[in-house]
């Protein structure tokens, strides 16, 4: 059976039929002058005209090749088409059993849209008509199965002129991604003042859509920008993380916390910077800091914590691309001029970059703008489930915001503001807390997808440490805590009192603070997660000594408090004791050598005159603070009967 495909004429009704219209609209499409161009209406008489192709696509037509149905149409095009097909078949064998044509044409399509009768085909025909039965008769009896195959694939040429295509595009491709009936309405405006009659806005809607299909990263990059375009179309580099092992290279990035922490400097609750470092191969979490911002000191701290739990040297450390990170103090970034053009760094960079190169660690820097060469993202979409826990959490995204921070929500506020002064205020101690909690948990999870599915990230991470441990460079990248300490937070200065140093609410005490001046100023540098001690350094950056975090004893130990609190009560005394004896002892033999020099003095005296004058006796002090300090002392049958006594008249 000879098909439409090379055919280059047709009647009114072929044509019809041929692309699904009705004869009365291939008539309409005439007088309007709106048959495509290729095609041209031919007289042979008042009663006959036909259509045909014009002489240049005729030729071409004879020319080309007839191609193969499975080139001309998808799979579901196709399965449509048999689909048709056998409605077809059904139909004919269910009028030839029926006494009347009409009757059956009526019931049959009935039976196929209100019963349900062949379920297995309405999966891809869900309704039909008496006159598209017909119509798809006509159809399979002129072109064959191609005939009745879907009239919208559109593999087949289009009626849109190129021009028509430039001016849809035109609208189409900007960076305020306008809608596209926008774009439509537009070019059609455009297309009529060129004297061009602009077809259905169906018809250019399926046009724009079908080129996006076909030119989506082109699509992508004129209306999103490049950052849509290479999340979105540009493959990844896929890595292979069995070839490193754990602790051989740390990634570091920052996060922008969706929950709001009450700042101790300002007082005010505010959304922090989180600083996380996690192990490439694993995915374990190392260590991480929370700043009010992101800075060097940040990312430094969270690097030496991650450092602390390996117990040894990373090989990499793979940084974002970020400000902080991207700073002098980690090698290879911009550097920073003065005024002079001179380039220089600050302190606080120098020093870190001075330790990073002194611990024999590589840096390696992220692609800028590039989410996928970070592996540590992925993490902090999973670390969204802690946020969403916390009580002052504000959304990752404007249409995530909670409830009581849309307007007019005047009960959400008001229970979210009882909450909070109930105490709900999250501090960064608190903070800290909860994050160490819920990566506890996480690495517990056993791992869905990816190159180490099936495991943990733990299980992972402490099977390739075994391997770590046998290797024969492992002894030199042992590191020591004191060879971290130049990686620790930015110092503070402080004036040193009587009882210590005073920071964050503790008093931190070393004995050898007793011999230096009170009123000095002091640099120290701490960790906000170890707040047990600080580091004491001299204003030019000596080392010093450690100092530890005071203990408060009861204040009536002696009468109200425990066997354990009287006894450290006792313990601070004696400490005391022992700080003012050295003291003592060595200004009582410093007056003595002054009265021993008072007595040769005058001994020579006497000799040169020829007198020895008789030495006079020995004064002793009017108080000996010694003495005191001792007759202060209780004997311990004397601290007891003080306590029976005390508790006898609270009674």
């Amino acid at each position: 059976m000879k098909d439409n495909l090379h055919k280059t004429e047709w009647s009114f009704k072929e044509f019809a039929v041929m692309n699904g219209y009705k004869p009365a609209s291939v008539r309409k499409l005439i007088e309007r002058g709106k048959l495509p161009a290729e095609y041209e209406v031919v007289e042979y008489s008042s009663q006959k005209k036909a259509i045909r192709l014009k002489p240049a696509f005729a030729s071409r037509v004879k020319q080309e090749a007839e191609p193969a149905p499975e080139a001309q149409y998808t799979d579901e095009e196709k399965q449509i088409g048999y689909t048709r097909l056998r409605i077809l078949q059904l139909w004919q064998q269910f009028r030839a059993d029926a006494d009347k044509a009409k009757d059956a044409d009526f019931t049959f399509c009935y039976n196929y849209n209100e019963l349900t009768s062949w379920p297995e085909l309405k999966l891809y025909v869900d309704s039909i008509a008496i006159k598209t039965l017909y119509r798809w008769n006509d159809a399979y009896k002129l072109s064959g199965l191609a005939g009745i195959m879907p009239a919208w694939n559109l593999s087949r040429s289009t009626t849109i002129t190129d021009v028509e295509k430039e001016l849809l595009l035109k609208y189409y491709l900007k960076p305020n991604k306008p809608r596209i009936e926008e774009c439509i309405r537009f070019a059609s405006a455009e297309m009529e003042t060129l004297g061009i009659e602009p077809k259905s806005g169906r018809t250019y809607r399926r046009f724009i859509e079908r080129y996006t299909e076909i030119n989506y990263p082109k699509v992508l990059l004129s209306r999103e920008g490049y950052k849509s375009f290479n999340d979105k179309t540009i493959p990844d580099v896929q890595r292979d993380l069995s070839l490193i092992e754990a602790g051989d290279c740390v990634v570091m990035d920052g996060h922008v916390l969706d929950f709001e922490i009450l700042n101790p400097v300002t007082g005010r609750q505010q959304r922090m910077m989180m600083v996380m470092a996690s192990d490439m191969r694993s995915g374990m979490p190392l260590g991480w800091e929370i700043m009010p911002t992101e800075n060097t000191w940040a990312v430094a701290n969270a690097l030496r914590r991650a450092i602390m739990t390996l117990g040894f040297k990373p090989r990499v450390v793979y940084l974002d691309n970020g400000r902080a990170f991207r700073s002098n103090a980690f090698s290879g970034g911009k550097k920073t001029h003065n005024k002079s053009g001179e380039i220089y760094l600050s302190a606080d960079e120098t020093r870190v970059t001075g330790a990073i190169e002194r611990l024999g660690i590589k840096v390696s820097f992220a692609q800028p703008y590039h989410g996928q060469s970070k592996p540590i993202e992925k993490d902090f979409r999973i670390f969204a489930e802690l946020e969403r826990t916390m009580l002052t959490y504000v959304g990752n995204t404007i249409a995530n915001k909670p409830a009581r921070m849309h307007r007019n929500e005047k009960m959400h506020k008001q229970a979210y503001n009882a909450q909070i002064e109930a105490g709900g205020v999250i501090t960064l101690e608190f903070a800290h807390e909860r994050i160490s909690a819920f990566f506890a948990d996480m690495i517990n999870r056993e791992i869905k997808t990816g190159q180490f599915a099936g495991v943990t990230r733990y299980q992972n991470f402490a099977d390739s440490l075994r391997r770590v441990f046998a290797q024969p460079d492992y002894p030199q990248r042992v590191v020591s805590l004191h060879e971290l300490n130049d990686l620790m937070m930015a110092e503070e200065i402080r004036t040193l009192h009587k009882n210590g140093i005073n920071f964050l609410n503790n008093t931190y005490w070393n004995n050898e603070f007793f011999n230096l001046k009170k009123g000095l100023r002091l640099k120290i540098r701490y960790d906000i997660f170890d707040r047990e001690r600080v580091l004491i350094y001299d204003l030019k950056g000596a080392f010093m000594f450690e100092a530890q975090a005071r203990e408060r004893v009861h204040p009536m130990a002696r009468l109200l408090g425990t066997d354990e609190q009287l006894k450290q009560l006792q313990d601070a005394i004696a400490e005391r004791k022992e700080l003012v004896k050295p003291v003592v002892k060595a200004v009582k033999t410093m007056l003595n050598k002054g009265a021993d020099l008072d007595e040769t003095k005058r001994v020579m005296a006497a000799k040169s005159s020829g007198k020895l004058a008789e030495a006079p006796e020995p004064q002793k002090p009017a108080i000996d603070p010694y003495e005191v300090l001792e007759r202060m002392r209780l004997t311990p049958e004397e601290e007891i009967q003080l306590r029976e006594r005390s508790r006898k008249y609270a009674v």
